[in-house]
């Protein structure tokens, strides 16, 4: 469990949205380099996480047979975007079977 390891709770990065410098600050091009920086950081980091949740998604439903995982394909696109890992795992968990290690 990534609680235990990690001993807190793992938060999916989200997208920062376009760099924007702050409003009403004057910056030096030192400060406003390292800023563009660090938002260039956060894109790749949500970016990794991304593809990182739908490959361990397509790993899972691939892994798994269709009939325990149907319920949480959507109706209207037949696919599992809106589902995340942990969804699929605790829906697996309560219905399926025990998963153990």
């Amino acid at each position: 469990d990534y609680m235990e390891l990690a001993g807190e709770a793992y938060i999916m990065p989200e997208h920062p949205g376009a760099f924007a410098p702050p409003d009403g600050q004057r910056l030096t091009m030192v400060q406003l380099t390292r800023l563009s920086e660090e938002h260039k950081a956060q894109m790749e980091q949500a970016k990794q996480a991304r593809e990182l949740e739908n490959t361990l998604k397509r790993m899972i439903i691939k892994a798994v047979p269709e009939r325990y995982v149907a319920f949480l394909r959507s109706p209207n696109t037949g696919s599992y975007d809106s589902q995340s890992v942990r969804q699929i795992m605790t829906h697996l968990k309560q219905t399926v079977a025990t998963l153990t290690d």
